[in-house]
């Protein structure tokens, strides 16, 4: 009597599953000298164009987000009681509110 096991193909390894997201840096080493001035050279150029914001614009972006962020609280403790019963945390409807059109 022969074995099921020499009745199966022999199987070829499978190949690595593929690796999605954060890369390898390309250098380890810190910024050099000419990438600190082009970098001066840049800010320069944004705080002399008015690119920057002030800081009362500061202040109410966080304001607003702040705001957002307790409406979707309230959102996710509606969740709690099954109106968003598809989201499985907190994170989840706070991406699907702030995503959705």
């Amino acid at each position: 009597m022969v074995g099921s096991e020499s009745l199966t193909p022999p199987t070829e390894a499978a190949p690595p599953p593929k690796k999605y997201g954060v890369t390898k840096p390309l250098s380890l080493s810190g910024p050099t000298e000419a990438d600190l001035q082009r970098n001066a050279a840049l800010e320069k150029f944004l705080k002399e164009s008015d690119l920057y914001e002030s800081e009362e614009e500061t202040a109410r972006r966080e304001e607003v987000l702040h705001q957002l962020d307790q409406m979707v609280l309230a959102e996710y403790n509606k969740r709690k009681t099954g109106m968003l019963e598809n989201c499985s945390s907190y994170k989840e409807v706070k991406e699907r509110l702030l995503t959705s059109n």
